[in-house]
């Protein structure tokens, strides 16, 4: 019914959404086919050529592959905005080549509600992400020592909230008993690196902060970067989804992160004492797109991240019991065909009555 474009190898954002939809749609028997966008063999034959559903799950710039590639009536762009901006030139390709869009958070829905440019008729639709088999497991070294912090970030600008992040680590009363460490994209971790220099040259004794570049994991292997650490701190202003805490509640390690955009479409469902909740304050400009494409989206304090950091150190003992408790459920709930059905359900129906 559904044949999935997107990228096969590695574990970036767009493939672990690959990897996800191809298992979910299986699951509900909807799977007609994977095109890999990365590495398309022009001599190859992929099935589901002429399904009736196409939907790429990235990058966008593949998106003519839904048209020139096969032959579908249903074609869905999966687009997780990362702040009110949207490049013209996404929305235009959008609005050429697809029946419908979809978006994993309502905050991602509504940014896209006004992105959309007139005759721009195709529908928004929120389709949550998933988390795939493989974060389980026991092997942690946590909660002993000093208290290990880890932050994930994919660039060096505002979005995640890791500047902000760093100036709170720094100014914590705890920072001698903690550490941070900030797992950034490679083309990030040099100015990232520069920053926390200059903001050690500040601080009295050791910095206590590393920066290093991401890891290419699988879902086991992320499953222990993330209990190897006390607490995961994603400060985020802008996610259109943010799957960094979810990924480690399923792992079993506590999390801090901000009460806003994509996160809140999981948060009520992991807010327990293993969760600590960063609040936001009302949108500001943000460097996301050009200049002076005027980039708006909630503002985080430095303030409120240094009290989730004083509360995760004070509670830590009893934040990684009870989220050892709750990853099972956690994992269970978001598992990627859980996710899916209702998505999957509807659109069964509609191309049926076609």
């Amino acid at each position: 019914m559904i044949r999935v474009y997107g990228r096969e190898v590695g574990w970036s954002s767009f493939a672990v959404v690959a990897h996800g939809f191809r298992p979910g749609l299986e699951a509900h028997g909807a799977l007609a086919g994977f095109v890999p966008v990365d590495t398309y063999d022009e001599y190859a034959t992929y099935p589901g050529a002429l399904a009736p559903g196409a939907v790429l799950c990235g990058p966008p710039s593949a998106l003519p592959d839904l048209q020139r590639r096969g032959h579908h009536r249903y074609r869905a762009l999966m687009l997780a905005p990362n702040s009110s901006w949207l490049p013209e030139g996404l929305m235009r390709a959008a609005r050429e080549v697809c029946t419908e869009i979809l978006t994993p958070s309502r905050w991602g829905s509504v940014q896209l509600a006004c992105s959309m440019r007139p005759g721009f008729k195709a529908p928004v639709t929120v389709v949550p992400h998933g988390i795939l088999p493989g974060f389980e497991g026991a092997d942690s070294d946590g909660g002993a020592g000093r208290f290990r912090i880890l932050h994930m970030t994919s660039s060096a600008f505002e979005r995640k909230g890791t500047e902000a992040l760093v100036e709170a680590f720094f100014a914590w009363p705890r920072r001698p008993d903690a550490e941070l460490r900030i797992v950034a994209e490679p083309r990030a971790v040099d100015d990232l690196s520069q920053k926390v220099a200059d903001r050690a040259e500040k601080a009295a004794g050791p910095s206590w902060v590393m920066v290093e570049g991401r890891k290419n994991f699988d879902p086991a292997q992320m499953g222990r970067l993330y209990r190897n650490h006390d607490l995961i701190c994603q400060p985020s202003r802008a996610e259109g989804f943010g799957l960094v805490p979810l990924e480690a509640r399923a792992a079993g390690v506590p999390v801090a992160l901000t009460a806003c955009t994509g996160h809140l479409e999981y948060l009520d469902s992991i807010l327990d004492g293993a969760t600590v909740a960063i609040e936001t304050g009302p949108d500001g400009p943000i460097d996301e797109g050009e200049p002076s494409a005027g980039a708006m989206a909630p503002t985080v304090q430095v303030e409120a991240i240094m009290g989730a950091l004083e509360t995760s150190f004070t509670l830590s003992a009893r934040m990684r019991e009870i989220a050892a408790e709750a990853a099972v459920a956690i994992r269970e709930r978001w598992a990627w065909d859980k996710v899916l059905a209702p998505w999957i359900d509807g659109l069964r129906e509609r191309l049926e009555e076609r």
